[in-house]
């Protein structure tokens, strides 16, 4: 099951550049992916946006993978701030 950021008083955009830190790639992802801040990869659907919690290293993996075409741009978040905005979800870094 994924989960993903849905903010109810502003875009999922507007609040992973209020609350999260751009980061370069996957890899980054997973060097500084811990406890307290995990990764968030924000894809484009074509028709809609949609920004997944990264709360594994196999969910890393499967949105990291590179038979996945859709643009990508990856973010590194708290996960106190993140549960707000996303459920509880698993952390299992």
């Amino acid at each position: 099951m994924g989960y993903y950021i849905n903010p109810t008083n502003c875009t999922k955009e507007q609040w992973l550049r209020e609350n999260a830190t751009n980061i370069a790639s996957s890899e980054d992802a997973a060097k500084e992916a811990s406890e307290t801040t995990v990764p968030v990869c924000l894809m484009d659907n074509g028709l809609f946006t949609a920004a997944a919690v990264i709360y594994s290293e196999a969910e890393l993996n499967e949105f990291a993978s590179l038979t996945d075409p859709r643009p990508k741009r990856w973010f590194m978040a708290s996960v106190d701030l993140l549960k707000e905005v996303a459920g509880d979800f698993p952390n299992r870094w």
